[in-house]
Parts: C-alpha cells; structure tokens; sequence
C-alpha cells in the first residue's frame, strides 16, 4: 500500500486493495481525499467505527456475562448432584 501511494496512486485506491476497509469508510475517505480535507474525514469515519464497535462490544458483554452464569451455575449443580449421589450410594451400601 506504501508503495502504491509514494508510485502517485490515490490513498483511497490503495487501501480499496488491500481488503482491510470497509466500503463505507471507502466511500467517507474518497470524498474527504477529493475536498482535502482527509485529516478531519479520516477522524470522523474512525469515531464512527468505534462508536460501532463499542456498541457490539457491550451486546456481547450483555450476552457472555449471563451465559458464564447458567455454565457456572450448571456446572456447581452437576458437581453437587454427583457428590450426593455417590454419599447416598454409600449410604445405602451400609444400610
């Protein structure tokens, strides 16, 4: 990509090939590129994306938190339902 751009290409062109950008930044960076203004553009589409991120970031905290719950929770029940058991086998052996 360096390469690309110091041989004269576009920044935008370059980073359309690398496959790392989404279309949309694309498209946001292509406009800031052709006002000149690529500095305030590329800040504005890397909030966006972080805005994103932080958003999905908390539906997933949303759903792991309660999900490790019922697996810790399940996996203490079986550890007690097993000890039981085997203490009400032994039990029943000597009685």
């Amino acid at each position: 990509m360096v390469e690309n751009v110091r041989r004269g290409s576009r920044l935008v062109d370059a980073l359309a090939r690398s496959h790392y950008v989404p279309p949309l930044a694309l498209k946001m960076l292509r406009v800031g590129e052709e006002s000149g203004e690529i500095a305030i553009v590329a800040r504005r589409t890397a909030e966006f994306y972080e805005a994103k991120l932080a958003e999905r970031l908390d539906r997933l905290a949303g759903v792991v938190g309660p999900a490790a719950i019922v697996a810790i929770a399940a996996i203490v029940g079986s550890l007690i339902v097993s000890i039981l058991s085997a203490l009400l086998s032994v039990n029943q052996l000597i009685g």
